[in-house]
């Protein structure tokens, strides 16, 4: 993945954070010297900032379409086993019908139907504004920031599209809104960005599918990461954009009653929160798990609380993330993984 350009006063920012006054001078010596109109470049995964509130070093959020958390249990193995195992909110909710305003709730709490370019704080600007690293990953994209629909990449399932400061810098956009090449190239050199979206394609997430498609994909997806050293900082939170109900949070009306599971060493096994929960809640649990600020839009705190009860944060980290015997680790297994049936 190509690295993003860092404004002068960012890094000078970062320099006054990290060490103090006394190396201010030298830092303020070194950008003097940077030639007028160029600029400096840092790592994309970096993980730079040496202060988090949460043992989890890496966010990843992982969308499918269009299924009710009843049809996810009954059709879906793997989705079941990782809701007995991991942590699991029962009551977890869409926000409205139709894909985009959820994939927009999730990454900046404002919602719309409309697909059009708006200027709005989104959690790529807070992730970034805090030293930390983001990339969305859209499995069907022909290229990096493709702005079009077309096979089985969908343009309403990439909400960062939609978002000025991204759209509107080319470099930025093409190094941070990239397709499954991207993410393939992060995991074989393990390195992760702080924050990942990722959307598998329209066959893949159910959209043309079901959810026996799905699953038989993140049963070969899921695995090997889980199983790897990635795993030990990160959490995966995997859910719906929508279901086939008008079912809301606290009774009132929404996109239906979907499945949310949050797998990491981190979260509270088998453990089933009947806390009513909404892809806002999910912007907040991000903020609060990599210490962002906040948008401003439905991620107050008060009225969509973070997912903490999903977590228990030893003192020390876990010494390793095996499943927890023979049979889970058979099904757990690359290799146990049926194969992925289309249609």
């Amino acid at each position: 993945m190509r690295v993003p350009t860092w404004s002068h006063a960012h890094i000078l920012r970062t320099a006054l954070a990290a060490v103090g006054v006394a190396i201010v001078l030298v830092g303020a010596a070194l950008l003097g010297a940077v030639p007028s109109g160029s600029t400096a470049v840092a790592p994309l995964h970096a993980d730079s900032t040496p202060v988090y509130p949460s043992p989890i070093r890496h966010v990843v959020i992982l969308y499918f379409e269009n299924a009710e958390v009843g049809s996810v249990l009954a059709n879906g193995s793997y989705f079941a086993y990782l809701a007995d195992h991991y942590a699991f909110a029962s009551q977890y909710y869409s926000v409205e019908h139709y894909s985009l305003p959820n994939y927009l709730a999730a990454t900046s709490g404002i919602t719309t139907n409309q697909f059009k370019v708006t200027k709005t704080k989104q959690i790529g600007d807070l992730v970034g504004n805090t030293g930390r690293t983001w990339g969305a990953f859209l499995e069907g994209m022909p290229y990096p920031c493709d702005p079009n629909s077309s096979g089985t990449y969908d343009i309403n399932h990439n909400p960062f599209m939609m978002y000025y400061d991204v759209v509107s810098n080319t470099a930025k956009c093409d190094s941070h809104v990239v397709n499954f090449t991207a993410w393939n190239a992060d995991v074989a050199a393990s390195k992760l960005p702080n924050y990942s979206f990722v959307v598998p394609n329209n066959t893949d997430d159910g959209h043309d599918t079901n959810v026996s498609v799905a699953n038989a994909w993140l049963q070969t997806w899921l695995p090997p990461l889980v199983n790897g050293s990635l795993f030990s900082n990160t959490v995966f939170f995997l859910t719906f954009d929508e279901g086939t109900s008008n079912l809301g949070i606290n009774g009132g009306s929404g996109g239906g009653h979907i499945y949310m599971a949050a797998v990491s060493p981190y979260t509270v096994g088998g453990y089933n929160s009947t806390t009513q929960y909404d892809d806002y809640d999910l912007l907040t649990t991000t903020e609060w798990l990599l210490g962002l600020g906040h948008t401003g839009h439905n991620d107050n705190w008060t009225t969509h609380p973070p997912m903490e009860d999903l977590f228990s944060f030893p003192a020390k980290k876990p010494s390793g993330h095996a499943p927890r015997n023979a049979a889970d680790l058979a099904l757990m297994s690359p290799v146990a993984a049926p194969q992925r049936r289309v249609g």
